[in-house]
């Protein structure tokens, strides 16, 4: 299987920078349109829809008026008709917690936890189409294309995360446990424990923001890793086990299936078969 290349802004060829903008009517500084991977998290803005875009082995419609999140490391292939138009904001993660320091009441951060795709209304689009031709404009500064991508979350956060988790210190720590654990799969009392809080209150805060508990955070992000890895390695599938702390096969399978529906073996095969359609 092919290597997935994990793009930056310097080997597309771009300075460094907190916030950017790609447009669409730019030559592309690389194949969107085959598996990819970003050191920086995308939000994509389609005026108008058509196509299909995987993200994280999920298939969206390309719909107008949507708002498309793609986090840092997160697979995404996007397969957008010609006749589609919108353009691509590149966003730091360093951008994204000095802005929590400046505004902390808004979990910015929590709109690049996971893939994201939600069509708006026409009301809701309305509002954010003066910062959107603004932060399009020539020749803007790096401090105003800043400011403008500054204004666009703020007034996305709360219509894409309505009920939002308002405790960002506990948020970060809990993002920052699970990417340093998440393949010793510990349980939910030692995440309580690193956080010095009880199980009920951790689980409690977090289905009030995400809907889920730590133990679905972490099988979420392991199983994220474990495709993304099928997807790009050569390996057996037995060394991509035991590289995520699975020592029985037959466990890792089982566990694979379980929040999959496919078999890991069953999983390679059918992207195998995906590669062969879109050689043809």
């Amino acid at each position: 299987m092919a290597t997935i290349p994990t793009y930056s802004f310097y080997n597309i060829g771009r300075q460094e920078k907190m916030v950017d903008l790609f447009a669409w009517t730019d030559p592309d500084p690389y194949s969107f349109d085959t598996p990819h991977c970003h050191d920086y998290h995308e939000l994509m803005v389609f005026y108008k829809g058509g196509g299909k875009h995987d993200i994280d082995f999920k298939s969206f419609e390309v719909k107008s008026k949507s708002i498309h999140i793609i986090p840092k490391s997160f697979l995404h292939q996007l397969k957008r008709d010609a006749n589609s138009s919108g353009f691509t904001i590149a966003i730091s993660q360093l951008f994204l917690e000095q802005l929590l320091q400046f505004e902390p009441t808004n979990n910015y951060l929590s709109l690049f936890e996971k893939e994201l795709v939600a069509q708006l209304s026409k009301s809701e689009f309305a509002s954010l189409e003066y910062y959107f031709k603004e932060i399009q404009s020539q020749n803007i500064s790096a401090a105003m294309m800043q400011n403008l991508c500054a204004c666009i979350l703020l007034k996305l956060v709360p219509v894409l995360i309505p009920h939002q988790n308002k405790n960002v210190a506990l948020h970060k720590d809990i993002r920052e446990l699970l990417e340093a654990h998440y393949m010793e799969r510990l349980s939910s009392q030692q995440y309580a424990d690193k956080l010095h809080t009880t199980v009920a209150a951790l689980n409690l805060k977090l289905k009030k923001s995400t809907g889920k508990t730590i133990l679905k955070l972490q099988d979420e992000l392991l199983i994220s890793k474990i495709k993304k890895c099928i997807y790009s390695s050569n390996g057996e599938l037995k060394e991509i086990a035991y590289q995520f702390g699975f020592n029985d096969y037959a466990h890792f399978s089982k566990y694979f299936k379980l929040h999959v529906g496919y078999s890991p073996r069953e999983y390679k095969s059918l992207f195998k078969n995906i590669q062969a359609i879109d050689k043809n």
